[in-house]
């Protein structure tokens, strides 16, 4: 839907945002015309994420071949970059800009974080659970903008958990075409074992899973590609769960009493 809009927008507004904007030269330049004319940069190198294949391979084509450039999606020879986009880790992103820096090349990066989630002592508590679920599993976790880490006011700590480990108790995971489940695979298999490393790195040191989705009717061979929705309580900052991208089902709740300078949390 986003990228329907996207081609919709382009087509519609494409054209007049790319012609030439007039602009003023000032007073003391009051004879001269000025004008920002926006030419092609050449050749694009996209190198995009994988949670979300079709617009994120749309995306910047999109905007790219619109106004007159190429788009580079195989290396199968040589090319010359006249500018990269990349969406994806911070590790990668650095290397990339190391690169593009020994030629100029402008870089626009979209990286991965640490997206946090605060819940105050006000607030509707049935509701905000239900935004906080969808929050960490949307996209089965894959989103660029999902919650990874929840901060909850020691107030409402024991009803907030309560009520998130009643739903994500509800979810099941399976393949999509089946229509009868709520969440889907994650997309590299692999991943699924840097998630289950994540939550044994926690409990380890002391973290407790108080609630797991379940699985549906799985294939052999299929179940890699799941990761069950996961709440863990008593974590806290020496754990990796809590310091690494984690782009999975997974919801770390920490307490704000644990939390010495959570100003919103006291």
């Amino acid at each position: 839907m986003t990228t329907c809009e996207k081609i919709t927008w382009l087509l519609s507004e494409g054209e007049k945002w790319l012609k030439p904007e007039y602009r003023s030269s000032g007073r003391s330049m009051f004879y001269k015309k000025s004008k920002v004319e926006f030419h092609p940069l050449g050749v694009i190198g996209a190198i995009v994420s994988w949670n979300y294949p079709f617009h994120n391979i749309f995306n910047p084509m999109l905007a790219a071949v619109f106004s007159g450039n190429d788009l580079l999606k195989q290396e199968k020879r040589w090319y010359l970059l006249l500018t990269n986009i990349f969406v994806g880790s911070p590790g990668v992103g650095k290397m990339i800009m190391a690169k593009a820096s020994e030629t100029l090349i402008p870089v626009t990066l979209e990286l991965g974080g640490k997206d946090a989630f605060i819940v105050c002592e006000d607030v509707d508590i049935p509701h905000v659970a239900q935004v906080a679920v969808r929050a960490a599993l949307q996209s089965s976790g894959q989103n660029c903008a999902g919650a990874e880490r929840f901060y909850v006011h020691r107030d409402i700590y024991t009803s907030f958990v309560d009520q998130v480990t009643k739903i994500v108790k509800s979810v099941s995971a399976g393949p999509p075409l089946a229509a009868r489940y709520d969440m889907g695979a994650i997309c590299v298999q692999e991943h699924s074992d840097k998630l289950q490393h994540l939550v044994d790195d926690a409990v380890d040191k002391g973290a407790e899973i108080v609630a797991r989705g379940s699985f549906g009717h799985l294939g052999e061979g299929a179940v890699d590609q799941f990761f069950p929705p996961t709440v863990i309580i008593n974590v806290n900052h020496t754990m990796k769960l809590m310091q690494e991208e984690t782009f999975g089902p997974i919801m770390p709740i920490i307490n704000s009493a644990q939390m010495k300078n959570c100003r919103a949390c006291k």
